[in-house]
């Protein structure tokens, strides 16, 4: 007999403009239905800032729109058990803005900066998957 496995999984919260209560909502029944896996399953991270769509401006600093995410991280890290396994599957916010963003305007850049550097996914032993590589 197969044992069950509880996966939990959420998109579209698109930090830094995101809805604080949805996400305590999300962390209060992680916390209490202890689930196998997490995955997040894409625009976690906005990046409204450089955005083609909108102006960037201090408020949506990519900056400070890590330190969110970071600081999502390590509450989703706490309040699952250790076997817990993440994985972050980038939607097109993650992958293609802040790639976009690099190649059009600091293609110098390109491979030296990388959302799962930003994040530490790999020292959090958190798995990800790209956008472009979910075929």
């Amino acid at each position: 007999m197969k044992k069950t496995r509880k996966i939990v999984t959420i998109s579209d919260v698109h930090i830094p403009s995101h809805c604080p209560f949805a996400v305590s909502t999300f962390f209060n029944f992680v916390k209490d239905y202890q689930p196998d896996e997490v995955i997040l399953n894409g625009d976690i991270m906005d990046f409204a800032g450089i955005s083609r769509h909108e102006d960037a401006s201090a408020a949506n600093r990519v900056k400070g729109e890590f330190e969110m995410m970071n600081r999502f991280l390590d509450e989703l890290q706490r309040i699952t058990k250790k076997t817990c396994k993440i994985t972050y599957l980038y939607g097109n916010h993650e992958d293609s803005r802040f790639d976009m963003f690099i190649l059009k305007n600091a293609p110098q850049l390109e491979g030296m900066l990388s959302i799962q550097e930003a994040l530490r996914l790999e020292e959090r032993n958190i798995q990800y998957i790209r956008y472009r590589d979910w075929e």
